[in-house]
């Protein structure tokens, strides 16, 4: 898992991954709900 990055916004745990072109978001956790995934677009 190299490239890899975890940013923390406010509640969010959000797992993205950078590429020269774009970033793709893995997934975005919400520490105030379950644990589920969640599409950004």
């Amino acid at each position: 898992m190299s490239g890899v990055r975890v940013k923390i916004v406010r509640a969010y745990l959000i797992f993205y991954k950078i590429s020269p072109k774009n970033i793709t978001v893995l997934s975005v956790w919400d520490g105030r709900r379950d644990d589920r995934k969640k599409p950004i677009n």
